[in-house]
């Protein structure tokens, strides 16, 4: 076999061969290892070693001998094991043990699982390049050598080795390459010709010779033996093996520092590769004004060009940025094998690698490219190299070229037989492309690619080339540049991150040119510039508001206008002039730099919110402070687009004034696509102006005249100077201004201050009124923040006064520095605004004592209110720290017209508390007294004193740490229980966790229990750990409980605790309070085990519990039993189980102790799994963990707003924050989501890292509408992904994030009014409109006298009554009576198709003993409706009017009409079932060769659900129009014997395949089985007829070739039809035209539908295989558990009862993983459907097969364990 390079060195794939086991140092993929389980064992014969190493090589030392016990899939191999080394290589024989060593070994084996037997091989490890091993396996046979080729002396001549389903990377150690091939007698590649029917299976295989790429191949025929079967199944062990070390990253890393390395000293050039140069040097001069621009998006990353060259050959060019070193983009161009750069080239299943020649700088490549059939695979032979040089403007650059072997002759490639293989069934083609890379600082580089590529299509220009072929090589050129956005793709970075590195590039040129003079001409224009709004008399200039919401509010952004005279500016004639101020938080180069940078990415993204088309700047050939600037601005209809074209020049002056000024050019602009525009004119400028502390002030005035007959547009021109606020926020640094701020005053505050006599007055006033106020009967107020205690006095002039006070987890200079900074804070004052702060404006007198004004608004019904007040703070002698605010008379600044000036006084007293857990804490106290004035009501003057007191919760929160006291605490329990001694269970906890029947009876009725279980993302250690924390900070948040306390005791393990909770139910006025007074105990059973224990405490444990005893007489003492047993899973996964016993005590009612039995064991255990799947990074969640942090967006507290719940979840969650942090637009696109409003969809083409906010809002928006059209959740959630390449990101590379999306979808569904509700709406407004216009033509026929139409019509939906309620006994008998007759009574009043889609609708789940889905239930309820009422109903109504037209009588509108709707209705339906089958991601995860025809495009799926709707509707009116009229005909009742013949073919072609079980049918062949399947059977054929239903197309109904030759038939039968009624009545036109119209349509819909789908589809309708066949198949195929499981376990066992065996052993192999990972495609419904005695667990079997024999509707083992595990719930009744 070939060798294979495995990503790990050889002494660590022979540690695992050999021990099992892998050091937690090295990588390795866990979703591998279960592939592979390896136990060894000591060599019971050691004696046997010298035998067993005889063939190897003599110079070699023994190493070791042992027993091998390897289990791969369902196969297991018992070998001997003996090694040797040398040099390095590592030499393995392998043996079958013999019978005594395999019975010694066999307990150690999986359950049901096949013995293979290899007779022995030998196995060469040897070291490989990158850290890497070569492993080839020689199979022992006689084996002789001729020149370099190993060949077997196999009498059957099958080779020795195996062929291999996955390839693997080449050895570059220097091995001998023929070494590596699989010999053969006579000519290794002799069986190629009879094994390989196609180019691309010989290409497959070839690319798996060749080692490069991964490929998916069988050869099955290979091997001619039972022994050549097993060693193939041996060795995909080793591929396996090499799957389990993959690790591509590490090695692409090793590649690039060797590629680095030779950059360093690169070899001299030699003749060819100048030559080489050279030719791409002309070729770069030849097109350099030939280039015509592509259209190219303002969000586009990459700008394309074509040109055609003197040869008449189309070349393509892009160009665009890296944000990388220009090191690392030549090392990623140059490194042709690295594994990432074939996942961008979409090459990973074809044949691709490099060959060094000469020198490091030059090497061979090829690869293949696969062209659509019946073009032949592509080979690209190519030379590479490069050159390095310096630019005129001092840069480096680097040229990389890659040529055409072709066109150097005489030129020396790899001749050997591999590749003359490859030669002979591919085509050559040619490609040409010229890489140029420009440093642009350190961390960008400017990339500009041009490339040719001939297909081998045709040797002439590409216009010469028929339209088709032109395209398809049109196609693959741009296929071919898009490779330099793959380029851009590896290095993105997120777009603020390239921003910054462009404006620092930028600012570099601005510094650098500090001074410099400007040329006349610039001189000019930016004096042209400022003169603008400078008017001889002055100008005067109105404050204005920016249009944008964004800034309407602003207080950063200042904006004016001004009329001017336009003689006075001089350069426009306009009247007038804008002007806008702002403070930007950076210095004046980086501010012009940002400025100056007209493409930046966050100015190209706001350019189109701004509704502009595109933008384009152009540099200056010398002048590098100059730049042409152009933009296509969009306006309202019907008024033409503007252009504006300028010209911009920076200018930095020696005082470090820099100016950007722009004027309007002439020049013309090529952007790509033609638009018809009205050129406008806008000039301006930027004066940005230094600041202290590294700030800067900017100040812009401009003018605009838009053109046409709309010179001036206020408005629009407002909104251009948002840009403004953009600025602001790219150079926000609040956090880091405000910490530098922070600081500065604490060092200050530690010095020592003097205080004048008027400030110590000042203090002593708001001492006094600290005391005063303290001294005063309080009031307590509930507030939602439990650790802020908040009440109100009554002072002595009659006015309200708050206290508030709380423990801050901070110093007691920090506390007091983010209250005295407040007015300051950039934080702080982005608060204040945003609570409705106009205002703050300070007078500082020193660091300590300040005034201030303060104008805010409380609300829109009252008057803005203004606050002077005085502040001043001080250090007390007993270390406490006051801060005073009082009114004010001082302020001189007048009183603004419409604001009350109110009153304030307000103390904060700081006190410092002992530490907590190494914490520093401050007490603080908040004592104030506000008075509005003014008119405000009572109620308003209270809350609004409320809200001015709870500012300490603000305070609080802010430097929160809970959760690392919590964890510091949760340290010191853990170390505690580590050293506890095992203990045996105690006595609550085997009470508690037996059978529940078992327990004690007497219970009075205010007694319960309940029992649950769950699995927590933690060790479980820390989880126990949490919970034996019983007063933590979390607990007492979360818990509910009014008081939580703990007493030590001296014992180990043991704790007394005391916990008072209020009681809630129906009647939570009469429940008094319950007190709890408990002994809580911890024991370690063993190593894995640990269990908590809480029993009531004895009378002497409750000593010291006096004060809680005697505190309220309004809470009774209740008694609690708890038992917590923790049990590790693994060293991340604990599963917790929580048994409670629960004795209120006194009256309770049933509903509050129900509630609080709920609460303790299972509210309780949900706030544990969420405290440590907040605490989770976002690489190790998995799907379940994603599912429950969807439940973190829907609080418990309603009333949160959703941007609250957002910014918790993102603030609290640390997989989130990384997720907010590396992508700042999800918070945007949670918010937009979780609003669930219906929007268009709109595209939003940006990458991951480059989307902003308002994109990411875009993105949320779409949410609504692609849950509104798809069947469920799950499928509006797929629909929503596809649509977005930044959503297609982030699914591929977080694997929780789609289970998170698809589980808040779902309960946003059921939320939002157009979700259930609306579909629901539509199902039964469809029902409903179809009975109605069947019963209005009942009463028509009546009324006309023909009865025969009316009883005929009235019987078939009789009859769709009935078989409505077969359905829904066979689907429910096996859940009980009450559930049928509900169904029955469902169906006879009609409303059981609402009833359905509301069960799809909510994702309900399959109850135990139903049979089908909610989904396939629906499905059959609407082919039974088709079967029996659609058709029948359209064969009599057009019946009864060709009836009317026969006696010369016109149908009426009524007629018509109810045709119409029944023939639309039934296109509906069926269109329907077909759309919701295709878009189902679980149907195409499971059966992707069906499901997925449609495009994952909104649009191009709703083009073909119409055209289904069309095709469906018109084959069910052409078919029973066809039948009408045979039926008219006396003669020959052709049309019964056509109707008749038709379903017996059809029948007898299901009995000849033994093909007449329907999958979905219970296991078996018995005779109900079969009536039933045949009933399904003759009703999916008559609905194909007749409405041809995409989805029966399937190989399990009627097959794809069957359901197009029954399309066609049909198209016979229409013209048979006319034919014969024309021949027994005469020819009538009528029915002619109608036959041929009919005829058209349908081959033009059917050809539409066709080219609207995916084209790899098409062979679909093509297929002829039948159900069973293409199951096995299926199967055999499959490379997924879920592919297997929806192929056997899942359909009735009869169908592949020939493979029985092999899924056994397969689901046998698997069962441990799936009971470990529980993938989410692994339904309970699903797993019911396994056999009980195909379960591998002996030590519960017998238990499990005698349930199963109690309970014979359900034989499954599932159905127990969901019985075990299900969460239990009892209230015992008294007695």
């Amino acid at each position: 076999m070939p060798s294979i390079i495995i990503d790990a060195t050889p002494e660590m794939v022979f540690a695992y061969l050999s021990t099992g086991k892998i050091p937690p140092d090295v990588h390795h993929n866990v979703a591998a290892l279960p592939d592979v389980l390896i136990r060894s064992f000591l060599s019971s014969d050691p004696s046997d070693d010298e035998n067993n190493c005889a063939d190897l090589d003599e110079a070699v030392p023994t190493s070791e001998s042992k027993l091998l016990s390897i289990t791969h899939k369902q196969n297991t191999f018992s070998l001997h094991l003996t090694t040797k080394t040398k040099g390095g290589v590592i030499a393995i024989d392998l043996r079958d043990t013999d019978e005594k060593q395999n019975a010694s070994s066999k307990d150690f084996l999986r359950a049901g699982l096949t013995l293979v037997k290899i007779k022995g091989c030998k196995v060469i490890i040897s070291p490989a390049s990158y850290d890497r091993s070569s492993v080839e396996v020689i199979f022992r046979k006689k084996v002789y050598h001729q020149g370099n080729v190993k060949y077997d002396d196999d009498s059957e001549g099958s080779h020795s080795g195996a062929s291999i389903g996955d390839s693997t990377r080449e050895n570059s150690v220097g091995t001998d390459t023929s070494e590596a091939n699989m010999g053969t007698q006579s000519g290794q590649f002799s069986y190629i010709s009879n094994q390989f029917s196609s180019p691309v299976s010989l290409v497959n295989h070839i690319s798996s010779k060749l080692g490069s790429i991964r490929t998916s191949f069988r050869s099955a025929n290979v091997f001619g033996t039972r022994d050549d079967a097993n060693r193939r199944k041996f060795s995909q062990v080793w591929l396996s093996l090499a799957k389990i070390f993959a690790d591509p990253v590490r090695v692409d890393k090793a590649m690039i520092r060797e590629f680095r390395s030779n950059l360093a000293s690169p070899p001299p050039l030699t003749s060819m590769e100048k030559t080489i140069l050279e030719d791409a040097q002309k070729s770069v001069a030849a097109l350099e004004s030939k280039w015509s621009y592509a259209p190219c998006a303002t969000s586009d990353s990459l700008r394309t060009s074509f040109a055609s060259d003197f040869k008449n050959s189309n070349w393509g060019r892009a160009e665009g940025l890296v944000h990388a070193n220009i090191i690392d983009v030549l090392s990623f161009l140059g490194c042709f094998k690295l594994a990432e750069r074939a996942k961008y080239d979409g090459a990973m299943d074809l044949p691709r690698d490099a060959i060094p020649k000469l020198n490091t700088r030059l090497q061979m490549t090829y690869e293949c490219v696969r062209l659509p059939p019946p073009q032949r695979v592509r080979r690209l032979e190519n030379w590479t190299t490069w050159d390095v040089d310096v630019n005129e403007k001092g840069a480096q650059t680097f040229l990389f070229v890659s040529t055409p072997t072709v066109f150097l002759p005489g030129y020396d490639t790899l001749e050997n037989e591999e590749t003359e293989i490859l030669k002979r069934n591919t085509d050559l083609a040619r490609f040409e492309g010229i890489f140029l890379l420009t440093a642009i600082g350190e961390k960008m580089t400017s990339l500009v690619t041009m490339q040719r590529l001939d297909l081998g299509l045709g040797f002439a220009g590409l216009t010469k080339l028929p339209f088709q072929q032109r395209t398809m090589a049109e196609a693959y050129l741009k296929k071919f540049l898009d490779r330099a956005r793959h380029v851009q793709t590896y290095f993105i970075k997120p777009w603020i991150y390239a921003d910054r590195l462009m404006t620092d590039v930028i600012a570099a040129k601005i510094q650098s040119r500090k001074g410099q003079p400007l040329d006349e001409d610039q001189v000019t224009l930016v004096k042209d510039c400022l003169k603008l709004g400078k008017g001889q008399g002055g100008t005067l200039w109105t404050r204005t508001k920016v249009a944008s919401k964004k800034s309407a509010s602003s207080p950063y952004i200042k904006t004016y206008i001004a009329k001017v005279d336009a003689r006075t500016t001089g350069i426009l004639n306009v009247g007038h002039v804008y002007k806008a101020t702002i403070i930007l938080d950076t210095d004046v180069v980086h501010a012009a730099a940002w400025f100056v940078n007209f493409c930046s990415l966050q100015r190209m993204r706001t350019s189109q919110k701004h509704d502009e088309i595109a933008r384009v700047v152009i540099g200056h050939p010398s002048r590098e402070n100059e730049c042409t600037i152009a933009k296509i601005l969009s306006m309202p209809q019907p008024l033409r687009k503007r252009e504006f074209v300028a010209t911009q020049i920076w200018r930095h002056d020696d005082d470090g004034v820099v100016y950007v000024a722009w004027k309007d050019a002439l020049e013309d602009i090529d952007y790509g696509e033609k638009h018809t525009t009205q050129r406008g004119k806008n000039c301006g400028y930027y004066m940005i102006t230094p600041l202290e502390n590294g700030k800067c002030s900017v100040e812009t005035r401009q003018a605009f005249q838009f053109g046409g007959l709309l010179r001036n547009w206020s408005a629009m021109a407002t909104k251009r100077l948002q840009l403004l606020q953009d600025a602001k926020d790219f150079f926000d640094r609040s956090e880091e201004l405000d910490e530098i701020m922070n600081r500065a005053f604490v060092e200050v505050a530690n010095k020592p201050i003097s205080y004048s006599v008027e400030e110590e007055n000042i203090i002593q006033r708001g001492l006094d009124f600290y005391s005063a106020i303290s001294a005063r009967k309080r009031h307590p107020v509930v507030f939602d923040d439990q650790e802020v205690d908040i009440s109100w006095v009554e002072t002595e002039e009659g006015s309200l006064a708050g206290i508030g006070s709380t423990i801050v987890d901070a110093s007691i200079f920090s506390c007091l520095a983010d209250e005295w900074l407040s007015a300051q804070g950039n934080i702080a004052m982005k608060n204040y605004y945003k609570k409705g702060g106009l205002k703050k404006i300070r007078w500082p007198f020193n660091d300590h004592h300040e005034l201030m004004l303060n104008q805010t608004t409380f609300s829109s019904f009252l008057d803005p209110r203004e606050f002077r007040i005085r502040r001043i703070w001080k250090m007390l002698d007993d270390g406490r720290i006051i801060m005073y605010t009082e009114d004010t008379d001082e302020i001189e600044q007048e009183r603004q017209p419409g604001f009350v000036t109110g009153s304030t006084e307000y103390v904060y007293m700081f006190e410092t508390c002992p530490a907590l857990c190494g914490v520093e804490r401050t007490h603080v106290t908040f004592i104030g007294n506000a008075n509005l004035r003014g008119v405000v009501s009572a109620f308003a003057g209270t809350s609004i004193m409320v809200k001015f007191v709870s500012s300490i919760s603000s305070l609080r929160k802010k430097f929160c740490r809970s959760f690392e006291i919590d964890a510091f605490r949760r340290n010191q329990i853990g170390a505690m229980i580590k050293s506890l001694p095992p203990s045996s269970e105690s006595c609550i906890a085997s009470v508690l966790f037996k059978d529940l029947s078992s327990m004690d009876k007497k219970r009075s009725a205010t007694t319960g229990w309940g029992i649950s279980s769950s699995e927590v993302c933690a060790h479980f250690i820390e989880v126990a750990s949490y919970f034996w924390n019983y007063d933590s900070r979390h607990l007492i948040q979360t818990s509910g409980d009014a008081v939580r306390e703990v007493h030590m005791t001296d014992t180990p393990g043991t704790q007394h605790v005391y916990r008072r909770r209020e009681l809630h139910g129906a009647h939570s006025d009469i429940h008094r309070g319950r007190e709890f007074f408990s002994k809580m105990t911890i024991d370690r059973i063993d190593a894995d085990t640990i269990i908590i224990c809480i029993v009531p405490a004895k009378p002497e444990d409750t000593v010291g519990w006096e004060r809680h005893k005697t505190s309220s007489r309004s809470t009774l003492v209740a008694e609690e039993s708890i038992s917590i047993r923790f049990e590790r899973k693994s060293s991340t996964r604990t599963r917790v189980d929580f048994a409670v016993q629960l004795n209120l005590g006194g009256h309770a009612s049933k509903k509050t102790l129900k509630s609080t039995t709920v609460q303790i064991h299972e509210e309780l255990l949900t706030e544990c799994q969420n405290y440590f799947l907040l605490a989770i990074p976002a690489s190790e969640l998995s799907p379940i963990d994603g599912q429950a942090l969807a439940a973190q967006f829907y609080t418990r507290k309603d009333d949160r707003s959703i941007q609250q719940r957002v910014d918790l979840v993102l603030s609290k969650s640390v997989a989130m924050k990384e997720l907010h942090a590396e992508y700042p637009w999800i918070a945007d696109m949670f918010k937009a989501s979780l609003k669930g409003k219906l929007r268009p969809l709109r595209k939003v083409k940006a990458p991951a890292h480059s989307v902003q906010a308002q994109e990411g809002a875009i993105i949320g928006t779409s949410l609504g509408i692609c849950l509104a059209t798809g069947r469920d959740h799950l499928a509006g959630v797929d629909e929503w992904i596809i649509q977005y390449p930044a959503l297609t990101h982030l699914d591929s590379e977080y694997t929780f994030f789609r289970p998170m999306l698809n589980a808040m979808s779902k309960r946003l569904v059921g939320e939002v009014g157009w979700g259930v509700k609306l579909r629901v709406g539509i199902i039964a407004s469809i029902s409903l409109v179809d009975i109605m216009s069947d019963l209005v033509m009942i009463l028509v026929f009546f009324a006309e006298g023909r009865t025969n139409f009316a009883v005929t019509l009235l019987i078939f939906l009789s009859i769709t009554m009935c078989l409505q309620c077969i359905i829904a006994v066979l689907q429910n008998y096996g859940v009980g009576a009450k559930q049928t007759m509900l169904q029955v009574l469902l169906t006879l009043s009609g409303f059981k198709p609402v009833y359905e889609a509301y069960q799809v609708g909510t994702a309900a789940e399959t109850m135990p003993g139903q049979k089908l889905q909610p989904e396939l239930e629906m499905t059959a309820s609407r082919v039974v409706e088709l079967f029996s009422e659609n058709i029948p109903a359209t064969f009599i109504q057009i019946s009864a009017i060709i009836d009317l037209i026969k006696g010369s009588e016109s149908p009426s509108m009524v007629s018509i009409g109810s045709l119409l709707i029944t023939l639309l209705s039934a296109g509906m339906i069926s269109a329907q079932i077909s759309f919701d089958m295709d878009v189902e991601p679980l149907g195409r995860l499971e059966q992707p060769l069906y499901y997925g025809m449609l495009k994952d495009d909104s649009r191009a799926r709703l083009i073909s659900f119409l055209l289904m709707i069309l095709m469906s509707a018109g084959q069910l009116f052409t078919r029973c129009f066809s039948f009408v009229l045979l039926s008219q005909v006396e003669s020959v009742p052709i049309g019964a014997i056509v109707f008749s013949a038709e379903l017996a073919i059809f029948l007898i072609y299901k009995v000849l395949k033994d093909d007449m079980i329907v999958p979905f049918m219970s296991n078996g062949m018995t005779a109900l089985n079969y009536f039933l399947s045949m009933l399904w059977r003759v009703i999916s054929k008559c609905v194909t007829d007749f409405t041809c239903c995409i989805q029966f197309r399937h190989a399990n109904e009627i097959g794809g070739a069957y359901f197009t030759l029954t399309f066609l038939f049909n198209l016979f039968i229409l013209m048979l039809s006319v034919f014969m009624h024309s021949k027994e009545f005469g020819h009538n036109e009528t029915y002619t035209r109608i036959a041929w119209a009919s005829l058209t349509l349908m081959i033009l819909i059917a050809g539409l539908f066709l080219s609207s789908i995916k084209q790899e589809y098409v062979r679909t309708f093509l297929d002829t295989n039948c159900g069973w066949e293409n199951d096995i198949a299926r199967f055999q195929a499959a490379t997924t558990d879920v592919q297997k499981f929806s192929t056997t376990i899942y359909y009735n066992s009869y169908r592949w009862r020939s493979i029985r065996g092999d899924v056994k052993k397969w689901v046998q192999s698997r069962w441990f993983v799936w009971q470990a990972d529980r993938p989410y495609w692994l339904t309970q419904n699903k797993l019911e459907r396994v056999p009980v005695d195909w379960i591998p667990a002996y030590e519960q079997k017998e238990e499990y097969m005698k349930r199963a024999r109690q309970n014979r509707r359900n034989s499954s083992l599932v159905s127990f364990i969901k019985q075990k595990q299900r969460k239990q719930l009892k209230v015992a009744p008294e007695g």
